[in-house]
């Protein structure tokens, strides 16, 4: 009985240390379950908190996406509208400095007085001085926008080089400075590369030799590299006896707007976009450029400009003797197209004083009919006139289907952007000549275009891409 009792009493005691363990471990578990469920509220916040943090970046993101987009594209609009504003401001600079330059070089060539002469001389200089900076600007503000193009054609690179280093002669001349030319045996006779631009850079070049060179010399070199793509490396330098830079100067030179120092501005002026627009235009070019300099030692500036032999063969230019001969040897009847009185009065004067005819019109409509009741060999026209301007009375006139639609048509104008120009020749005109006029150019066109040799070669609808060297 009693063994029974005991045994009852320590299946009892069993009983209850298993349900006590039990029940322990039930309110373990359900302690853990609590902190699980606690850790999993906690991370759930965290998440919660890292999802909104990845919104708001997300928002933010977008909208400074947004704000970047919306500055780019105004700031892209902003450089466009400079553009066009300067492209603009341009024409309507060049349009009365056409009638500034003209009317002072026809006064240069009457009989003047000694002190006369010397004024003359100095209105001439500062109005192309002007008209200088006037490119640059324009240039620069072109190559913000990436909206300069090049315009490549066949040239004889000899001839080339001589018309760039002729321009500078006198001045090399009255410096009393020795000029060097250097070139390279074997260099190639025709390139095909845009002639304008290379020209722009080795000037400006050569401009600057000039300016910082008070004795010693000037040398030209030019030499050239065949690539393994057929192409041609052409490389040129200028070298001096000028004053000059140090490395500190050199680091800085080819930014836009600025000079080695200030006082540099101040002796010598300038804007300071020169080697700026260089350096942008070689690039352009496929090429580089750079400068070795010591200060009190000179300089060589050196470009390098990626091109392609001529397409066909080229040859040198004729004799400047001869190139307005078959122009000035007969009088020509000639129809003047322009709407400003100044330029009108200008171009009768200077035609005239070559023993031409020149009639008048103010406008395209006039110009038309003038043309239907008169013969003429050549018509000089400019482009922006009110009542009809002359891009459309040329197209009038290619339309008509007789003779008289294939006559020769000079386009005179202050719009030379490439754009612009290609889309003169595109509606039939024959030539693109720069305002301000530069008389021997546009003899020279005039010559080109009616020469018998051209005539023959002429169909009716057929253009002859002939452009001003005095476009840029």
């Amino acid at each position: 009985m009693t063994t029974a009792i005991n045994l009852l009493i320590a299946g009892w005691l069993l009983t209850s240390i298993v349900i006590v363990l039990l029940l322990k471990r039930q309110s373990q578990k359900h302690q853990e379950t609590l902190q699980l469920q606690q850790q999993l509220k906690s991370y759930q916040c965290k998440l919660n908190a890292k999802d909104q943090e990845i919104v708001l970046a997300y928002e933010s993101f977008a909208l400074s996406t947004k704000e970047l987009t919306s500055a780019r594209l105004k700031a892209i609009e902003s450089v466009q509208v400079k553009a066009e504003f300067l492209a603009n401001m341009s024409h309507e600079i060049r349009t009365p400095m056409a009638g500034v330059l003209g009317m002072a070089e026809l006064l240069q060539q009457s009989n003047l007085l000694p002190q006369q002469q010397e004024v003359t001389d100095n209105i001439i200089t500062s109005a192309k001085n002007l008209l200088k900076i006037l490119n640059e600007i324009l240039d620069q503000s072109k190559l913000d926008a990436g909206k300069l193009e090049l315009d490549h054609k066949d040239f004889h690179l000899l001839s080339f080089i001589e018309d760039t280093v002729d321009l500078f002669l006198p001045k090399i001349k009255s410096k009393a400075l020795e000029l060097k030319i250097e070139l390279a045996p074997n260099l190639p006779e025709g390139i095909h590369a845009d002639s304008l631009r290379i020209n722009q850079v080795l000037s400006n070049l050569l401009s600057n030799a000039l300016k910082f060179t008070a004795t010693g010399f000037i040398c030209v070199s030019v030499d050239h590299t065949p690539t393994d793509n057929g192409k041609i490396s052409l490389q040129f330098s200028v070298s001096d006896t000028g004053i000059g830079l140090t490395p500190n100067e050199q680091k800085k030179l080819f930014a836009p707007f600025t000079q080695a120092d200030s006082s540099t501005t101040r002796k010598y002026g300038g804007t300071g976009l020169g080697l700026s627009i260089s350096k942008k235009l070689v690039e352009l070019m496929g090429g580089r450029i750079g400068i070795d300099s010591f200060k009190d030692q000179g300089s060589r500036f050196w470009f390098t400009v990626l091109c392609q032999p001529a397409c066909k063969q080229v040859r040198c230019r004729k004799s400047k003797d001869t190139n307005n001969k078959w122009v000035s040897n007969r009088s020509l009847k000639l129809l003047l197209v322009e709407d400003t009185r100044m330029l009108q009065r200008l171009m009768l004067a200077v035609l005239g004083n070559l023993n031409h005819v020149v009639a008048v019109a103010s406008n395209g409509e006039e110009a038309l009919s003038q043309l239907k009741h008169g013969d003429f060999d050549l018509v000089l026209m400019d482009i922006r006139m009110p009542v009809m301007d002359g891009l459309e009375a040329t197209k009038v006139i290619r339309s008509w289907g007789c003779t008289k639609s294939t006559i020769p048509i000079i386009a005179l104008t202050a719009d030379i952007d490439s754009q612009n120009i290609k889309q003169y020749l595109a509606n039939g005109m024959d030539a693109v000549c720069a305002k301000p006029l530069d008389l021997p150019v546009l003899l020279k066109l005039m010559n080109e275009l009616l020469a018998e040799e051209v005539h023959r070669q002429r169909s009716p609808r057929e253009q002859k891409e002939l452009i001003s060297n005095d476009l840029n």
